[in-house]
């Protein structure tokens, strides 16, 4: 009997689906995080009114209370 430790764990669709988006992105930007990087800087520059900005959700989680630690 095999020790199920040493099994191959299920594949999970949503795993499989984020490798394959992350493989797409590294294929169109020739592998170059710096190309990724200024891609993802025009975009947010296009779409900025819906970037989430990380002091919105700050002081969202001030005014309900929420201290945004993990238990």
């Amino acid at each position: 009997m095999k020790n199920p430790s040493t099994r191959a764990p299920m594949p999970d669709p949503n795993v499989e689906e984020i490798r394959a988006i992350r493989a797409r992105l590294s294929e169109r930007f020739d592998n170059d995080i710096d190309k990724l990087c200024e891609y993802l800087r025009r975009k947010e520059a296009e779409y900025g009114d819906r970037v989430v900005k990380p002091e919105s959700l700050t002081s969202k989680r001030l005014r309900s209370g929420a201290s945004g630690k993990r238990a």
